[in-house]
């Protein structure tokens, strides 16, 4: 058991690990973010001012 959390301590933090490590406000952020990345490569896509819509579907329950 303690050698598997030296082995946890030791292993570099994954950007997945990052994700999975998020609160509700900071995961609704960065989907924010993704979807403003997408808009600007695609300008037809509709915009959203703040990232409510994102934390209102990551707080519901899962389907």
């Amino acid at each position: 058991m303690i050698e598997c959390m030296r082995n946890a301590v030791n292993k570099p933090q994954t950007n997945a690990d990052r994700i999975r490590s998020m609160t509700d406000e900071e995961l609704a952020g960065l989907l924010k973010e993704v979807k403003e990345d997408y808009q600007w490569a695609n300008p037809d896509y509709p915009d959203c001012e703040d990232c409510g819509e994102w934390l209102n579907w990551l707080q519901s329950e899962a389907e």
